[in-house]
């Protein structure tokens, strides 16, 4: 399948990608912590805001399709034109494959021997049918990074937290300050109205 660019699989409580297997370069390279750690918080956001995992995320070019597990998400960077109904057939069954083979790895984030995926590359590689050109794969024990990372989300949290309520109370701003003429605690503004809207405004 010469559609397959990627593919990425990151631990879902830390946000690290403990592998990586890149068929083709994309565009630009990126540091896979900095990915995994974007996806991550990418689908934290998607989580709070809507109560929805991300499906997939559209590019002028390249699709990122993700599948989410309990532990683990998958994701793998596509060509717009790859058929939606065998990535995701890949992305579930590659995720099947990986935890049978290594729940034990998983389960205690002992991911110190990389020799360990080898063979699942390779496998990999023949059901794609295209030949690995980069393989990056995580080396350390996990538990530990689990705690700061943790420990960052529950400060993000608190920030978020934060900033929700005073989003709110501004908006209680906006929905019950006092009409002045146009309401001055809330603008709406619709395509070609917005010259007239502000040609028209007088101020006190």
């Amino acid at each position: 399948m010469k559609d397959i660019l990627n593919l990425m699989i990151i631990d879902r409580e830390s946000g690290i990608c403990i592998f990586e297997q890149d068929f083709e370069d994309l565009p630009n390279d990126a540091d896979p912590e900095l990915v995994g750690g974007f996806f991550t918080a990418l689908m934290c956001f998607s989580n709070r805001i809507a109560d929805q995992d991300i499906e997939f995320i559209q590019l002028e070019k390249i699709r990122f399709y993700f599948h989410t597990g309990d532990k683990l998400v998958l994701i793998s960077a596509t060509r717009n034109s790859v058929s939606l109904e065998y990535i995701k057939q890949f992305l579930e069954d590659t995720h099947e494959k990986f935890v049978d083979q290594f729940h034990d790895v998983i389960s205690k984030g002992k991911f110190n021997e990389s020799r360990l995926f080898r063979n699942f590359a390779v496998d990999i590689e023949t059901e794609v049918g295209r030949k690995t050109r980069f393989i990056s794969i995580f080396n350390e024990s996990i538990p530990f990074l689990r705690k700061k990372y943790k420990a960052i989300r529950e400060d993000f949290t608190r920030v978020s937290e934060i900033l929700h309520e005073q989003a709110r109370r501004f908006k209680e701003h906006l929905i019950f300050s006092k009409k002045r003429k146009r309401d001055r605690g809330r603008i709406q503004l619709f395509g070609s109205k917005v010259q007239g809207y502000f040609e028209d405004y007088k101020t006190d």
